[in-house]
């Protein structure tokens, strides 16, 4: 997946050796910032449905609980 993201455009990818050990660093680019914020905005709204909905629901509920009594 992150040599996908790497193709995409990202994320961009650096070797570095640390104690003696190759490793592969990941950084975001400014494209996979902007694709991570658009990413966050989705969760946050889809966040907001969900809690509007179940606030609904209560509503809804609680004036069917008045209706039985």
């Amino acid at each position: 997946m992150l040599n996908e993201f790497e193709a995409g455009g990202y994320l961009s990818a650096t070797a570095e050796v640390v104690q003696g050990r190759s490793r592969k660093v990941y950084a975001l680019t400014a494209k996979g910032r902007d694709a991570f914020q658009v990413a966050v905005d989705a969760w946050l709204d889809a966040t907001d449905c969900i809690l509007e909905s179940r606030r609904m629901a209560g509503g809804a509920a609680a004036k069917w609980e008045e209706q039985q009594e």
